[in-house]
Parts: structure tokens; sequence; C-alpha cells
């Protein structure tokens, strides 16, 4: 966990085959028992091996935190201290941000047109540079719809089929917009996977193609970098001034050994690059961010958050998430460099994202962090004292500053209090609604309506008065205590004070603005609800805009920029009607290009026709039958979509009892890894069955035969239940078939486009929902996919249907 920080799986099997040890016989007692002993000589060869400056520091906070490993570390280190004297410590970003963190890519000695039909063309640079490509219409269509919506500072909606290859239809217009005109373009993605596949593979070759015959590229680089939001940075100052504590508990003291062996290696600070899988760590990270970095010039002048941002600045291209977009918007454009085009991909999701950023959620333990800085022996006012003897300060500011310590502390104790009570009386109005249930889901959700408020009502808001005056009192004593230290900023220790007085007092506002918002200022245009909180005996204060399309407009759609909207699922029924309503669009262009795959021979859906109605008894027994059967005769490769957790793991049960003397390893989200151990486990052993949720349904590309049957359990419609669906249903003449249905659809389809990544794949996709064929509405799912073979077979002849289908 520490010395492999960002290794994915730090199970006996998963660190197996990071290692490249034999793993044939996992599971043994004696092979498991070899590969112990092998993990524990290769971890000894990498702390050998290891910076020793490195080295010296993990050995201290391994005596901080009476690691049981500390006699094998104090032995290493003193074997390696014979031969070598310490280095210097020195802890910074590993690259200089204006020369090594820049994307560089170099010409070759060949020339191309960057003319896009020439360019798309099978003997143009892209033909060259990929040893896969395929000269493909759609691609070009695209490419010069996303040319001419930038050229004419437009907006263009693109729904782009799987095998389309939109990122080269907006990557290489984008890029020659940008050489062309000195303006930056910015894509925005939803997931990670693309931000990665976009840096990691798309935009080198992309720029490559256009820089080789390009009249303005020619002659510089194409510069692009990815920027993200400040809680995915380290803050170097804040790191070093966590480490350097007296007190540390164990679980801290293995979090900072694990960033210290990072920052060797680590380029960019980066979060996403640390695999942070226990729970308290991903808890302290957020007090290791840049977010609320205040009065901060790093540590020793470098700062992971101001290197991003300067690679931004003088980036062609830029690649950020859908997050970070709006919260530009929500700052007015104050967090992303000036652009001139905006390209939005898996735009499906921006609408849900707009939603986020421009809602609140307001949680007990969200409440009750934004008071730990002003408690316990690392508080603020504790640091303060520290301070009165190095800083000779006079007896009044001493005085002042002990006034405002007690102000805070007679004022604390009531706030957390009132904290306190004001969400378990919300956790007693959730089970009032919902007639006293003994236990909840974390979807359990319980929607306030204007004028329909619930007992309990007039409690939280005699709570909620008295939480703002608690939260004044606090910010009066935080304010004078910073009045007076600002005599003494250029102390390095009161900077740091000073900063955490600005963020605690910005934090604790912000949770007393939510909460004021939710019971005194509430508006017809917002929802509100109430839902559960990780411990059952708090809830969380939410609120969304019920509409973002008007936002969306007037902030994004409406400024002095180009827009691309594209995805490969936007359209319902061939009509972008949809998605242009509920994200406030008026485009100037629209394209609908389909899958360039011939489908018919890739691909067939199986409907079995003895499936119960998802709400029957034994439905979940008929799916685990089928997704069983289904994967014995592919061999696993299988992966199974669910809309419910709860369903998940019945099924899963199910087949773990039922199945588990097969040789397929049956795997389940959330109980057998993350997503990406999930995935990384079926690429390398396929003889998987993998159920998953949410995160599953898009995002995936495994191509070949690592996937050959997709199961979709059920039709991915919204929970009726949900507020925000709710309320959003309430806007429609008829919900259902205007506003639940196309939703479905969109995500129905994504869910299918995980089965056929390329014009090589061949598999079965199976629809275990009656509804798709007993209800009037079911044959809309179908239409949306491509032609292909249908087949309604029993479940019986599931196994030979596929082993047919496969040709196994």
């Amino acid at each position: 966990y520490v010395i492999h920080p960002t290794q994915l799986d730090y199970s006996l099997t998963g660190l197996s085959l990071f290692l490249d040890l034999d793993i044939s016989n996992a599971h043994r007692a004696m092979a498991d028992c070899e590969n112990t002993m092998n993990l524990f000589i290769n971890l000894v060869t990498a702390i050998k091996n290891m910076q020793l400056r490195t080295f010296v520091e993990i050995n201290n906070m391994a005596t901080k935190g009476s690691w049981e490993s500390l006699p094998v570390l104090q032995a290493l280190l003193s074997e390696r201290l014979l031969s070598e004297k310490t280095q210097e410590n020195t802890l910074s970003p590993k690259a200089d941000p204006s020369t090594e963190s820049q994307t560089e890519i170099q010409s070759k000695d060949r020339n191309f047109s960057t003319d896009l039909q020439e360019l798309f063309s099978d003997h143009g640079a892209l033909a060259y540079s990929l040893t896969a490509f395929e000269e493909r219409q759609e691609q070009l269509d695209m490419a010069v719809m996303v040319k001419e919506t930038i050229e004419n500072n437009s907006t263009s909606v693109i729904e782009a089929g799987t095998g389309v290859g939109k990122s080269m239809a907006y990557l290489i217009p984008a890029i020659q917009y940008a050489k062309d005109n000195d303006k930056r373009v910015v894509i925005s993605t939803n997931t990670i996977n693309l931000q990665d596949q976009l840096m990691e593979e798309d935009l080198p070759i992309a720029a490559w193609a256009v820089k080789t015959g390009h009249k303005t590229a020619a002659n510089s680089d194409v510069r692009y970098s990815v920027l993200k939001g400040r809680r995915n940075y380290l803050c170097l100052k804040k790191f070093r001034y966590f480490a350097s504590r007296e007190q540390l508990d164990k679980s801290e003291t293995i979090l900072i050994s694990k960033i210290l062996v990072w920052l060797d290696t680590t380029l960019t600070g980066d979060q996403a690059e640390l695999n942070l899988s226990r729970t308290q760590h991903r808890f302290l990270w957020s007090r290791l961010n840049a977010e609320g970095a205040f009065m901060c010039g790093g540590y020793n002048g470098k700062c992971f958050l101001k290197q991003a941002r300067e690679e931004a600045s003088t980036s062609d291209l830029v690649v950020v998430n859908h997050s970070l977009l709006m919260a530009d918007l929500k700052s007015g454009r104050s967090l992303l460099p000036e652009f001139g085009a905006l390209v939005i991909d898996e735009a499906h999701h921006l609408e849900d994202q707009a939603t986020q950023a421009f809602g609140f959620q307001v949680s007990h333990g969200l409440a009750g962090e934004t008071l730990s800085p002003l408690r316990g022996r690392d508080s603020i006012f504790s640091n303060i004292n520290t301070l009165f003897a190095p800083l000779k300060m006079n007896a009044e500011d001493v005085r002042g500053l002990s006034n405002s310590s007690e102000s805070v502390a007679s004022s604390l104790k009531s706030l957390q209090d009132s904290f306190n009570i004001l969400f378990s009386f919300a956790t007693e109005i959730m089970k009032q609604s919902t007639g006293h249930k003994s236990s909840f889901l974390p979807s359990d959700k319980y929607r306030i309506k204007i004028g329909e408020e619930p007992p309990l009502w007039d409690d939280l808001c005699s709570l909620g008065r008295d939480i703002e005056g608690q939260v004044s009192s606090i910010s009066k004593g935080l304010i004078a205590a910073n009045r007076i230290l600002e005599k003494y900023e250029n102390h390095r220790s009161v900077v740091e004070i000073l900063g955490d007085i600005h963020n605690t007092q910005n934090s604790i506002v912000e949770v007393n603005n939510f909460i004021q918002h939710f019971l005194f200022e509430r508006t017809q245009n917002y929802v509100y609800w109430i839902s559960l909180d990780h411990n059952p005996d708090y809830s969380t204060l939410s609120g969304a805009p019920i509409e973002v399309g008007d936002q969306l407009k007037d902030q994004l759609f409406d400024q002095d920029f180009s827009v691309v909207i594209t995805s490969a699922t936007l359209s319902t029924d061939g009509s972008f009607q949809h998605i242009n309503q509920r994200l406030g669009i008026n485009p100037e262009y629209q394209l609908l290009l389909g899958s360039p795959f011939p489908y018919e021979d890739l691909a067939t859906v199986v409907m079995p026709t003895d499936i119960p109605d998802p709400r029957e008894p034994y439905y979940e027994e008929m799916v685990a039958k089928n997704i069983y059967q289904a994967a014995m005769a592919a061999g696993g490769r299988t992966i199974a979509l669910f809309t419910s957790y709860s369903s998940l793991k019945t099924v899963f049960q199910l087949l773990k009892d039922k199945y588990s003397g097969d040789y397929l390893d049956i795997l389940a989200q959330g109980m057998s890894g993350t997503p990406r151990q999930l995935i990384e486990r079926m690429k390398k052993h396929p003889e998987t069955v993998l159920l998953g949720t949410s995160s599953f349904w898009e995002g995936i590309d495994l191509r070949g035969d690592a996937l050959q049957v997709l199961v979709i359990t059920r039709l991915p419609f919204d929970v009726p239940s949900d507020p925000i669906y709710s309320a959003r249903a309430e806007k429609y003449s008829n919900p259902f078939m205007e506003y639940a249905l196309p939703n479905a659809i969109i995500r129905f389809r994504q869910g299918f486009g995980r089965l056929v990544r390329s014009n090589k794949d061949r598999g079965a996709v199976f629809i275990l929902d009656s509804r798709v064929i007993n209800s009037r509405y079911g044959h809309r799912f179908i239409k949306a996919l491509p032609k292909m073979e249908i087949q309604r077979p029993k479940s019986e002849e599931v196994e030979s249907i596929v082993s047919n289908w496969l040709g196994i």
C-alpha cells in the first residue's frame, strides 16, 4: 500500500499480477505462501532502491505510528546509512511547468495535406499514424461540421455512434482553429477514462497529424494539458505542515508515507494517480488537497495547482471535466483560462452535472468537519497560543487573541449541539414520512414541498435561527483574530494560520448559507429533500434547480465562443428535441451519425420470453439462471448491468450459492473491488462474470473477445420517487412518455454500447426485462438500437444460442 502507491489492487492476486508472479495455482495454500514470500522479497528490494531521503522520512513515520514492520525498516535503513549520506530533503513537483510538464509533439520527416477531406482519407496523416485506421464518411462529416461550428462562432449538436471516431473528428479541427487563430479550445468530458484516452492516445496523434502540413502549426508545437478542480491536487504546503506534526496516529503516518513515495515519481500531484482505498485516507485527502489554499505561495515556491494552471494558460487545448466547467460558470468564469471554442463530449451528462453544480448539499458530517480546525490539540487557537512568545506580541494583541479564542469556544459547543439536533430531527422527519421504517437505504429521499412542510418543521426552523446566531458569533471571533494576526503576516507560521482562518470561516459560512436556504429561502425554481447520511442517526439536506436550461443558455450557449455538443447518445426517436429542451440549446447545426459497424454480423439481441415481470417473485432467480447459462457458453466474458444495488446483491448471492463450484469467477461492484480493479481483473481473466450498476453502463471499453455477453437486467428508468425526477416530471403533461422514457432510452443505448467497440467484436445482448416485449413502449427501446437479429427463446435455450452465435 505504501511502496506501490498507484497500484490498483492490493490483494495478493492483484499484487502478484502486477509483479508478474505465477498465479496459476492462486488460492491454494502452498502457491499463496510462495507468492507471499516473493512479494516480500520484491518489497524489500523496492525499499532498498528507494531514494534515501524518502526512506528516512518513512522510517520516522513508522516510528511515530508504531508500525509492526518498524524493526525491518530500521534494519534496512541502517544498512543503507553505512554506505550513503542522508540527502537534502527537497519536496517539490518533479517537473518545471515551463519545460518538461508541457506535452510537445515532434514533427516527422513527412508532409501531409491538412485539408479535412485528405486528412481523414485512407492516404492521409491519420492513416499513416494509426495502423487500424479506416476511412469513414461519418468521421469526415462530423469533422466538417465541427470546423464550420467553430469558424462561424456557432453551436452544434452532434451524435456520433460507436465507431465513428468522434474524438479525432473534433480534435483535429479544434487544433487547426487554435493554431490559426491563436485562441484556446477547451474539451470537456464527464469521465476520467475519456480524459485519459484523449491525453494519452488521441491528442498526440491528432496534434502530429495537424502539425505535419499545417501552415501555422508546422513551426510551433501543439501544446495541450489537463486541468482539474482544486481538490484533485496535493497542496505541498498543507502536506508538509500535516506531516510535521508531533502527534500522528498510525493511519495518518501510513498515508503520509504513501504520499512521500508517490512524490518521488509524480509529475502532476493529481490524486487520481493514487489508490486511496482506505476510507480514512480518502477523508484525510480533503485536508491535504489544494481546496481553499488561501495566501499560499506553495512549498519552497512549488505548487502542483499553480503548475497545472500555468500549463493550461499556455496550452492550445485544455482538457477539463464537466464538474470544473460548471464550477467555472458558477464562479463567473474565473477558473478556466480564456478560450475561443468549447467542445463538450459525453454531453448527455451535462444536465446532471449542472444540477449538481448549481444545487447544494449539507450533511451532518460536512457540518461537523467545518468545525474541526477549531477543536483539538492542533486547533487554530492552540497554534496561535504557541506564537505569543516567538512573535513578541504586545499585551494588547495577546489579550485580543485570547478574547477571540474564548468567544469562539463559547459558541463552538453550542453550534455542534445545534448541528447534531438539526440533523437528527431531519432523520425523524424521514421516519415519520415513511411510516417509521426501521432501516433506510442510501437511495431513500423525502421531498419537502413549499407549503406542505412536515411535522417538526418549526423545530428545524428554530434550530436554523440558533445556528445563524452561533455562526455569526464564531465568524466575529475569527475576523477579530485575523485582524490582529495580519500585523505579523511576515512570519511564515502566521501566514499558514491566516489561511486556516480564512478557509474555516468560509466553510462555516457556506454551510450556514445552505441551511438558511433550505429552511427560509426556498423558491419554486428549486426542489428540496432530506436523505440518509452515512450515519443512520443523521441525514443530509439538499436542494437543486428543477431546470438548468435557462442558466446554461445564459452562461454557456449565449456567450462569445462556439460550442460543440457531442456524445454517442443524444437523440431519441431520431430527434434532438429532448436534449435541446433539457439543456436550453437552440443550435445552428445538428447532425445525427449512426455507427459504421455492421451490427447484423457482430451482435444479436436475445429476449427470453419466460422472464417474469421485474416486480414478480423469482425474477432475480431467473436473471441469475440466464446470466449463468450465457456466461458458461461464452467461457465467462460477461457483464450484467443492474439499475439497483439491492438487486445486484441478490443476484450475486444467488450466483455464488448455486454456481460457485464452476470455473467462472463471479465478481460484483462494491463487493469484489472498485470498478477499475474489476475491469482489470476481467481483462486478465476472461473467465469472469461481472455484475455492475451505474458506473458500468458507460465508459467501459473492452475490445475483442474480452466481452462477448452483455446482460441488461432492467430497463434503466429513473426512480419515480427521486425528488429531482419527480419535480421535473411535474412540468410535463405526459411525464412518462415525454420525460422518463427519453431519459431511459438514452441510458439504455449507453449500456448497449459497451458490447461492440470495434468492427472485429462479436457478442450477444440479453434484455431480461419483460416490459420490452409486453409493454406499449417496449418497441421504442428496440427501435433505438442498430438493426440486428432479434431472438426470443426460452431460458433453457440460452446456452445453445450463445454457443451458436459465437461459434463455440
